[in-house]
C-alpha cells in the first residue's frame, strides 16, 4: 500500500495516514515494519529514477 503510493501519488500520504486509514489498529512502526517485511520476501531493491530514465521515456514517447 505505501509502496504503490510511492509510485502512483504525486504527494504520497505519510505512514501515520495509513495507520490512521486502520482506524489506530496498527501503529506506524508496525506500517513500515510490514513493508519492510514484504521488500524482503519478495526480494525487491528501490532505487530512485534518473534523469536518463526520465529522458529515455520522453524519447520514446516523442518517437525521438
Amino acid at each position: 500500500m505505501f509502496l504503490a503510493a510511492k509510485f502512483e501519488e504525486i504527494y504520497p500520504p505519510d505512514a501515520d495516514e495509513f495507520a490512521y486509514v486502520t482506524a489506530d489498529t496498527y501503529s506506524r512502526s508496525e506500517v513500515l515494519l510490514m513493508e519492510r517485511l514484504i521488500l524482503r520476501v519478495f526480494d525487491c531493491t528501490l532505487s530512485t529514477p534518473t534523469t536518463y530514465q526520465y529522458i529515455t521515456l520522453l524519447c520514446q514517447v516523442n518517437s525521438v
